[in-house]
């Protein structure tokens, strides 16, 4: 992640608030996640980087490919 300023009416002073953004696009492995353990806010974290990686990578991807096929498996909603 790299840190950047964020686009908020809100200021610290007058100072900016800074947030994150991903520098890698890649699906974190659903097996490794024990979902029994994540709140509702935090499946939603997860859900919505998901659909950030689906969008920025799958049209680089053949359609229908092998791994157009595995990127669309990981990027399932849990």
């Amino acid at each position: 992640m790299i840190v950047k300023e964020v686009d908020t009416p809100d200021r610290f002073g007058d100072r900016p608030y800074y947030g994150f953004e991903h520098i890698t696009m890649v699906p974190m492995n659903q097996k490794l996640i024990d979902v029994g353990l994540l709140d509702d806010k935090e499946k939603a974290w997860v859900n919505l980087y998901h659909m950030e990686v689906w969008d920025k990578i799958s049209s680089k991807l053949e359609e229908r490919g092998l791994a157009w096929k595995w990127l669309k498996r990981e990027c399932a909603a849990i």
